[in-house]
């Protein structure tokens, strides 16, 4: 009877080891991917009047310390309308300004000329926005940079072009004519005056008969 005993408890006692043996524990993979969890973004509040972007960022680094970010120099002076925000991170910021930058403009792309020799402006429409992009993972060491994506600017092109004054000249002389001409164009508000040039009429030359 007391083997009997015995050997229920060394049995008894197997048992328990191979139980504390076989017990499941983190995977390798686990522990890696809890080491390589990025940082929480710090949240905060901002009441921003609006301005350019570089005085957007020092706002925002007086409210969690921080912030790395390029801003090109053509790009200084983009402004940025009014902020009230309440517990948002810089990545929510930054997307939510890069969606209420989003607008259609239309913009001239050049000239065409018409059947009777008329320029006229050529047109298109384009999606402009700005904002922040970071690439890679959103981290707290991030480093932003600010875009913009506006229509591209017009290259001036100089056009001469000829009229028949001789109409006119017989009720005005040539001066008033340029004089309103000119003051025309000031109203419209061009500071960029083009420039004009009377041609005399050429007397026309009598040919010998052959």
């Amino acid at each position: 009877m007391r083997e009997i005993i015995l050997a229920a408890a060394i049995l008894a006692g197997g048992l328990s080891i191979r139980a504390q043996v076989h017990q499941p524990g983190p995977r390798s993979d686990e522990i890696g991917a809890e080491k390589a969890r990025p940082a929480e973004l710090p949240k905060f509040d901002l009441a921003f009047e609006g301005g350019p972007p570089g005085k957007l960022v020092e706002r925002i680094i007086q409210k969690i310390g921080t912030l790395n970010v390029i801003i090109p120099t053509e790009l200084k002076n983009v402004q940025i309308p009014r902020i009230e925000v309440r517990q948002v991170n810089v990545s929510q910021l930054f997307a939510a300004i890069t969606l209420a930058s989003e607008k259609t403009v239309a913009f001239q792309t050049g000239f065409t000329t018409d059947i009777v020799g008329a320029s006229r402006p050529m047109m298109q429409e384009r999606t402009t926005k700005y904002g922040f992009m970071s690439q890679g993972p959103v981290t707290p060491e991030s480093v932003w940079y600010f875009y913009a994506n506006n229509p591209p600017e017009l290259t001036a092109q100089k056009i001469c072009r000829f009229y028949n004054l001789a109409p006119y000249l017989k009720e005005y002389k040539l001066d008033d004519i340029t004089t309103a001409v000119q003051i025309a164009w000031r109203m419209l508000g061009e500071s960029d005056l083009p420039e004009l040039k009377f041609h005399e009429e050429t007397p026309h030359r009598s040919w010998p008969a052959e």
